[in-house]
């Protein structure tokens, strides 16, 4: 692909992606870690704590798709994008800092709601403003950079917020402070990201309102929701792709929740591997400080020898993810359960 010199314009742009896809990565690792613990503590059973969690991003969904159509269509007219955005953007880095202070796990869920559409509503108006941004010619390659530099770049402040959870404890600093900590920094990176487009920004593709902004705003939803009706194959596709992305972001809100409701440890992930549970050898470090470097487990306290209960473990871990690359799961599953029998 040929290489395409960006304009001021089209970085600040790509700027936002890099700034808002933080809260979302967010969202998708620590938050619902942190909602268990505040759930927990209200007396929540680990059941309710993930059906709320998922009645939550329900919710914010089904808000976005109330409100992103009534502004996304007011925004078309002159002067109303950038200030539109900007409230939505307000509103998503505001909720985000707050979550770090709310008291107890309901108004918790409550704050997250609202940032979490205030997200969601913001990037209505940033895809929208894509084509004032760049040009035909050079839009996809300015989306593609976009998406990619957002994963890329928010990862910058997630590495903070995990290292102070997993070793903020050894300068003082305990898991509840952290993660307010976490939060503030989330919406700082944020807010920050998004000035060079606020600046640089300014709404091309317009049309005139003639009279009561709100007033032509749903007669022009109106006329639309008549059209859409003559064209069946764009309704369905509107329809098939709201679905599929919810499920998309259902998978990603989720995954972390219910991980956590079923117990799995959250604080001895891999933080750094290379083919850990390879048959090449490998190595991974935890984020207790131990590591296993492809055949021996070693202990952060006792590093001098091996941990064999732990490297018999990881061994026997090694052998089911060969197997199920070479897809012989089951029969592996049946070997392990013909060997208990037999025992």
């Amino acid at each position: 692909m040929k290489k395409i010199k960006l304009t001021a314009l089209e970085r600040s742009w790509i700027l936002y992606d890099i700034g808002n896809s933080a809260f979302i990565l967010l969202v998708s690792t620590l938050i619902p870690i942190y909602f268990n613990a505040l759930a927990t503590t209200g007396g929540l059973n680990e059941s309710l704590y993930l059906s709320y969690w998922g009645y939550a991003g329900s919710v914010s969904t089904l808000l976005v798709a109330v409100i992103g159509p009534i502004c996304g269509t007011l925004a078309d007219h002159r002067g109303f994008k950038k200030p539109i955005f900007m409230a939505c953007m307000l509103l998503g880095v505001l909720g985000c800092a707050a979550m770090g202070v709310t008291a107890g796990w309901l108004a918790f869920l409550v704050v997250f709601v609202l940032a979490k559409v205030g997200y969601s509503s913001s990037l209505v108006f940033y895809d929208a403003m894509l084509p004032e941004v760049t040009t035909d010619e050079r839009m996809d390659t300015v989306s593609s950079m976009g998406y990619a530099y957002g994963y890329i770049g928010s990862v910058i402040p997630f590495i903070l917020c995990l290292l102070l959870v997993l070793f903020g404890g050894k300068i003082g600093i305990g898991t509840g402070t952290a993660m307010v900590v976490s939060f503030l920094i989330t919406a700082g990176w944020w807010f920050v990201c998004t000035q060079p487009l606020l600046k640089r920004y300014r709404q091309t593709a317009f049309v005139e309102h003639g009279g009561n902004p709100v007033s032509s705003t749903f007669r022009r939803l109106r006329d639309t929701f008549r059209e859409v009706r003559q064209q069946k194959h764009i309704f369905l596709y509107l329809l098939a792709f709201f679905f599929f992305i919810d499920g998309v972001y259902t998978i990603i809100d989720m995954a972390t929740a219910y991980g956590t409701a079923l117990g799995l440890d959250t604080t001895g992930a891999f933080l750094v591997g290379h083919d850990g549970l390879g048959d090449q050898g490998g190595y991974v470090f935890f984020a207790d400080g131990s590591w296993f470097d492809g055949e021996r487990y070693w202990s952060s306290t006792s590093g001098e020898t091996g941990n064999a209960e732990r490297t018999a473990e990881i061994s026997r871990l090694t052998t089911l993810s060969n197997r199920i690359l070479a897809g012989n799961y089951y029969s592996n599953l049946e070997s392990e359960t013909h060997d208990t029998n037999e025992n």
